[in-house]
């Protein structure tokens, strides 16, 4: 019986795209392909590297993931319950 693989396009950009300019960031659903959470990235301007490792951009980050390995486990067919807090 012959193997079939799911496709799926995720497009990360790394960390310094959200830490640097962008008033929000989106995650979106598989297809078809809808935004499925508009959120806000609330860090102050001029931003440097190490807002990476403020808490408030830890959580975004996490916020986003979160999002993203939800939608992945539904496209895939599984329970796509949200991780406890």
């Amino acid at each position: 019986m012959p193997i079939r693989y799911r496709t799926y396009d995720l497009i990360i950009n790394d960390d310094s795209a959200v830490s640097s300019e962008p008033a929000s960031a989106q995650a979106f659903t598989a297809r078809p392909g809808r935004i499925k959470a508009e959120v806000p990235v609330p860090l102050p301007h001029p931003r440097d590297y190490r807002v990476k490792t403020a808490p408030e951009f830890q959580a975004l980050k996490a916020r986003l993931t979160e999002e993203i390995r939800i939608e992945a486990l539904r496209a895939a067919g599984l329970p796509a319950s949200p991780q406890p807090a």
